[in-house]
């Protein structure tokens, strides 16, 4: 197993709520859609270092795009047919109510074949 250590990640539990609507990647043709995070995107960035440090100590390479907190709402099949602009007129006005994060569980993504699958890899709980 990739993620060993189930000991609570050192990050203390937080508040999170999800705002505003983009796609990835940014220009050119989308080929996700997601909301980001906001309040909260501080704290989840740091969970996604300290999970990026577990990875890296079990021996995988770092990431090398800048990570930015967000919710994956949808991947598109085909981009010509998604406008960023569409979608930011469809966006909530206001952020969605606070939910409370006190532990992670990282997925696998399997892309193929289609249709694409996520499965649970480990749950591991945020310090108190």
């Amino acid at each position: 197993m990739l993620f060993r250590s189930r000991a609570p990640l050192p990050v203390p539990a937080f508040e999170m709520a999800l705002a505003g609507i983009g796609v990835f990647p940014p220009r050119g043709r989308p080929r996700a859609c997601w909301l980001g995070v906001d309040p909260g995107g501080d704290a989840v960035r740091r969970v996604a270092r300290a999970v990026h440090d577990r990875l890296r100590a079990a021996g995988l390479p770092e990431a090398a795009d800048e990570f930015h907190p967000h919710v994956t709402l949808a991947r598109v099949r085909r981009p010509g047919s998604l406008r960023a602009a569409t979608l930011r007129l469809a966006a909530p006005a206001a952020p969605s109510p606070a939910m409370r994060v006190d532990a992670i569980t990282l997925f696998e993504s399997r892309l193929v074949p289609p249709p694409v699958t996520y499965v649970p890899v480990a749950r591991v709980p945020l310090s108190a």
